[in-house]
């Protein structure tokens, strides 16, 4: 079992787009899933990946 628990003040939105994540994955267990973080200062152009943005990182999780 996966599970994604978060904390701070957002830390409910982080868990639940994690979750998203996993369900879709699950769906597709074909599918290898890469989670990249930057620093928030890094910008990076969005992806047309799943993007969670936090005051301190850019997560990208992608499926190859």
């Amino acid at each position: 079992m996966i599970k994604a628990v978060a904390a701070g003040p957002t830390g409910q939105q982080l868990a639940d787009a994690l979750r998203e994540q996993i369900r879709i994955w699950d769906r597709d267990r074909t599918a290898q899933p890469t989670i990249t973080v930057y620093l928030a200062d890094v910008r990076r152009p969005a992806p047309r990946r799943a993007t969670i943005d936090k005051t301190c990182i850019r997560m990208i999780v992608s499926y190859y």
